[in-house]
């Protein structure tokens, strides 16, 4: 059965935190490319950048992440692909697309954080996913 790829595609990001930025590129080339098994994987990858400039005085400490989003090119995942230096790699299944992402506060066992939430729409489960990653903890004053 062949399913319709989904297009990566680069989202409009939300920031609800002070002091806090966000920015989505879209590359239109294969983020492996001139690698042995970049015949796999789409022709395009987004670029997430999302940093603390340390002026919001619950979080004062600079702090910066890059995520580099990219998708296998069709149905026919290649098993055993490692993708060297891997750390900060996001591969969406073709039937995958980023749907949203943003900065946001949230609170998690009495410890409140600056996240990156990126939503992940699966076309086959006509539904939802979504990938967390902390970008700083507040900064709490001791009794």
């Amino acid at each position: 059965m062949h399913l319709q790829a989904n297009e990566l595609r680069a989202v409009l990001p939300q920031n609800t935190v002070n002091g806090f930025d966000i920015e989505v590129i879209r590359h239109d080339t294969n983020l492996l490319a001139g690698q042995e098994h970049a015949c796999f994987f789409s022709n395009r990858f987004v670029q997430i950048n999302a940093s603390c400039d340390g002026t919001n005085p619950n979080y004062p400490e600079k702090n910066a992440l890059t995520l580099l989003v990219t998708q296998y090119s069709s149905e026919d995942e290649s098993w055993g692909i490692t993708l060297k230096g891997g750390a900060g790699i996001i591969v969406l299944k073709h039937f995958q697309t980023l749907a949203a992402c943003g900065v946001f506060e949230m609170k998690q066992t009495e410890q409140y954080a600056s996240v990156l939430i990126l939503w992940i729409k699966d076309s086959i489960l006509q539904s939802t996913s979504t990938a967390v990653y902390a970008l700083a903890y507040k900064r709490t004053r001791l009794h």
